[in-house]
C-alpha cells in the first residue's frame, strides 16, 4: 500500500494528543487505539494496518478538559504505512459533520495543550 501524505497547509491548529480513541471502518469492524495529534479539523491515528484514503470512520474520544465523549464522522485523508522517521504507521484523518458543541471542546482542548504544553 502506498503512503498517501500530502504537504498542505493547515486551516486550525493542532496539538500533540495521545488520546484513546474508538473507530469503526465501514465494514463494521471496531478497533481501539490512540491519536499522536488533533486539531480543529482532523487528528491522527496510530494504526498498523492503514486504511485507504477516502475511507469514512466514525470515531469516538473524550478529551481530558471535557467529561462528554465526541463521536464524529471523519475520513481518510493520508496514510503512512510504516514507522518512518521516529514516526508510528497510521492515518490522518478529518473530520466531518462535527457539532459546534464538539468543535468548541476541541479548539478548548487545543488552546489548553499549547498554552499549558498538558
Amino acid at each position: 500500500m502506498k503512503d498517501t501524505f500530502r504537504a498542505y497547509h493547515r486551516r486550525e491548529p493542532r496539538a500533540p494528543a495521545a488520546l484513546k480513541i474508538n473507530y469503526s471502518d465501514p465494514g463494521g469492524r471496531h478497533h481501539e487505539t490512540f491519536t499522536t495529534h488533533i486539531g480543529g479539523g482532523g487528528c491522527f491515528i496510530i494504526c498498523n494496518a492503514p486504511l485507504s484514503e477516502g475511507t469514512p470512520l466514525h470515531l469516538e474520544f473524550t478529551l481530558p478538559t471535557s467529561p462528554k465523549s465526541i463521536h464524529v464522522g471523519a475520513k481518510v485523508a493520508w496514510r503512512r504505512s510504516e514507522y518512518l522517521d521516529n514516526q508510528p504507521a497510521g492515518l490522518g484523518v478529518s473530520f466531518h459533520n462535527m457539532s459546534s458543541d464538539d468543535k468548541a471542546a476541541i479548539r478548548h482542548f487545543i488552546d489548553e495543550a499549547l498554552s499549558r504544553k498538558i
